[in-house]
């Protein structure tokens, strides 16, 4: 008898058959679930084609019974007999019933070998060894092939064949169309259109606007007479917002329909419907201009200004304020990210920015101040669409480094007459936009070749910006005794660096010394040209202030036109340094028309007879005599008292005075008369040079006889002879003749 283990042959056979006969279940409910489905899809898309469904609810009912019939034919056909368990003893009453001549030897070797194994065998032993022999020998011509065939499933298998076969040629025919239907069927929620979108020709489909832009949504149908068509608008939420009737633009071939969005502010999605069919779902975008957040500006100020780095907001419109040289870094966060960010500058140039991906994307821009980058500015966004964005201006200024201004405050008094051994305290007032970098005390005695300077120590500066020092000036140093006068002046110069063409200077208002005795003859001028120009404006405002109250003095105003043409003249002559004229005191010289011959610095002209004192003598026709240091011959015409050193400022005074007379042809007539002589003897000296004439006297009235015979070659000749300093007091003074001579012509 053989062992319970010899029975393993016939287990493997039964196994074999087992797998076989599984195989051939499931190919069969494959092939039977497979035909099922494809069956149910080629009905769904069928009704999809046919009646082009658009609902939600009639789209998901047609794919929820499409799921169903899956379901179904795959539990039924496919994973139930998958899952059903065979086992040997029924896979050997299945053989055994297929092949009567085995005598049931599969079935008892199986039920002698489970005995054996529970020690329970029942009868003979020989018998069982025999059986199980029989059944092993009979196993080993098992050939499952032979028994499961596969012709026994060719049925199902033709099925699935033709329905598969079907639904290819379809696919194959119209590739386009099947697929769209597929996938509406397969997903309701697909933004497909039914099966005659295909034909529809919508723009701008799927896309996106700028913010606020209108868009113009067009819809062709090619070869199809569609006679109406509908735009429905969602949100992106899904929901429907508007449906609107699309205005048929061309009638025909093919025929077109328009609708226009005027002010898109918010994306949304849609699609449209017409009788010719329902096209897919699409989305319009809408995309904000590129705009610029936290726009901040640092300034690094150049090093000599001494202020610290700055970074502040810079807001819409705001302004960037620097001097030449600072250096700007302008940032911002952009919005989207950009492809191009630049500043179109003042003068023509662009400033392409630097990005920083790692920082919000953000924009960098980085340019230094120059002389050139004064106006509006603007900058210009560029986002990777294509979107561009142009500011507002913005301001831009670039300073230039103010120069310094200095002040002396103190002595208020100038000229100031002082003794050659005094100390002169001087006290200024000085400031600067940012800091000065020296002062100093110039001196200029009048007769020097070059000035005297000498730095100053710098003051500490206050809190409010100011420079106040004082200077205490030892005029022995300067030989006053010699000089005679002298002009002090201060000079302040700023931190601006000689590569940027500094420093810038500033000049103080001159304090003029002399010694007692020794004023100045054009600063004695001055003073008395002042007070007369404040009596003439007196009596002019009396003048107007009558002329307005009585009518019948309106012939006046023409005098007081002429003495303001007075006061503006008698100003453009105090306008002058008394540097210029330092030179002069105690000088005269009186001019006319003849010859003369001597030795000295001093002529007198002369009709009749007539004495005159001055540094020279002169005969004429008449018979005249003077004092001098020699002697000439001469002709002249008029008769009077020139104006020396002392007879110009005697004369002055009493304009003064006369102006302060009652009556305005008084005031006018000494006012005249001084201007005349002052003009005169400046003239005198600026043709024959600096005379000292203490004693010489000549009235206005002379004056007023010389100079109408006074003609344009002995002006020319006046001012070719002067002195370069001189030349613009001669040209005004002979300007002034001509005037004066015009006015008077009959």
């Amino acid at each position: 008898m053989s062992s319970p283990a010899s029975h393993k042959p016939i287990v493997r056979s039964l196994r074999s058959l087992i797998f076989r006969a599984r195989f051939l279940m499931l190919m069969r409910g494959g092939s039977v679930a497979i035909g099922l489905i494809t069956l149910a899809l080629l009905l769904a898309i069928g009704i999809d084609a046919l009646f082009s469904p658009d609902k939600p609810q009639i789209r998901w009912a047609i794919t929820g019974i499409l799921a169903l019939i899956t379901v179904a034919a795959l539990g039924r056909f496919v994973i139930f007999p998958g899952t059903r368990r065979i086992q040997l003893k029924e896979m050997s009453l299945v053989y055994d019933a297929r092949h009567q001549e085995s005598t049931e030897a599969f079935t008892s070797a199986l039920h002698f070998a489970e005995s054996v194994r529970l020690g329970s065998l029942n009868g003979s032993k020989i018998l069982a060894s025999t059986v199980m022999d029989r059944a092993i020998r009979q196993a080993q011509e098992v050939v499952p092939a032979r028994e499961f065939r596969l012709r026994a499933s060719l049925r199902q298998l033709l099925f699935a064949g033709l329905v598969l076969g079907i639904f290819t040629t379809l696919w194959a025919t119209w590739p386009y169309q099947i697929s769209r239907l597929l996938a509406r069927v397969i997903n309701p929620t697909s933004s497909y259109g039914n099966v005659y979108a295909l034909g529809m020709h919508v723009t701008p489909g799927n896309g996106w606007v700028p913010l606020g832009s209108p868009v113009t949504i067009t819809l062709r149908i090619p070869g199809r007479n569609a006679e109406s068509a509908v735009l429905h608008r969602q949100n992106l939420d899904g929901s429907e917002v508007t449906s609107e009737t699309m205005q048929a633009a061309q009638q025909g071939d093919p025929p077109q329909f328009t609708l226009t969005f005027p002010h898109v502010t918010e994306p949304f999605r849609y699609r449209i419907s017409s009788d010719r069919g329902v096209s897919d779902l699409y989305q319009m975008d809408v995309r904000p201009y590129p705009s610029m957040n936290q726009l901040e500006v640092s300034y690094d100020y150049p090093p000599y200004t001494g202020m610290p780095p700055m970074k502040t907001a810079l807001e819409e419109g705001g302004e960037l304020r620097g001097i030449h040289g600072t250096a700007l870094t302008l940032t911002g966060i952009p919005q989207p990210a950009l492809h191009s960010a630049d500043l179109l500058m003042p003068d023509g140039t662009e400033i392409s920015a630097t990005f920083r991906p790692k920082n919000d994307h953000q924009a960098v821009w980085r340019f230094k101040l120059s002389p050139e980058l004064n106006g509006t500015w603007h900058y210009r966004l560029r986002d990777e669409e294509g979107l561009e964005t142009i500011s507002e201006p913005f301001y831009i200024t670039s300073l230039a480094d103010a120069p310094p201004s200095i002040v002396i405050t103190a002595p208020e008094q100038s000229p100031l007459e002082v003794q050659p051994t005094d100390k002169l305290t001087i006290r200024y007032e000085a400031t600067d936009d940012f800091a000065l970098r020296r002062i100093k005390l110039i001196a200029t005695p009048p007769s020097a070749s070059s000035s005297t300077e000498k730095t100053q120590p710098l003051p500490m500066r206050s809190d409010d910006g100011r420079y106040q020092g004082e200077v205490t000036v030892d005029l022995a140093q300067y030989r006053l005794a010699k000089h005679r006068s002298l002009k002090l002046f201060l000079n302040a110069s700023d931190s601006l660096p000689e590569l940027n063409h500094g420093p810038n200077l500033a000049q103080s208002n001159p304090i003029h010394v002399f010694l007692p005795g020794e004023m100045p003859l054009l600063a004695a001028a001055q003073i008395s040209l002042r007070a007369l120009a404040e009596a003439q404006q007196a009596l002019a405002d009396e003048a107007q202030a009558l002329a307005e109250a009585d009518p019948a003095a309106l012939p006046a105003l023409d005098w007081i036109e002429r003495q303001q043409e007075l006061a503006e003249a008698l100003e453009s002559l105090e306008g002058m340094e008394l540097a210029e004229a330092s030179d002069a005191e105690g000088q005269g010289q009186g001019q006319g028309q003849g010859q003369g011959q001597g030795q000295g610095q001093g002529q007198g002209q002369g009709q009749g007879q007539g004495q005159g004192q001055g540094q020279g003598q002169g005969q004429g026709q008449g018979q005249g005599q003077g004092q001098g240091q020699g002697q000439g011959q001469g002709q002249g015409q008029g008769q009077g008292q020139g104006t020396g050193g002392s007879g110009l400022a005697q004369g002055l005074g009493q304009a003064i005075r006369a102006a302060q007379a009652q009556t305005a042809g008084q005031a006018a007539q000494a006012a005249r008369a001084a201007a005349n002589a002052l003009g005169q003897r400046m003239t005198a000296e600026a043709v024959y040079g600096p005379t000292p004439l203490p004693n010489q006297h000549m009235t206005a009235s002379d004056w007023d006889r010389i100079r109408g015979h006074l003609d344009a070659g002995s002006a020319r000749a006046a001012q070719a002879k002067a002195p370069k300093r001189y030349r613009k007091l001669v040209d005004a003074y002979f300007r002034e003749v001509a005037r004066r001579a015009a006015e008077e012509r009959p």
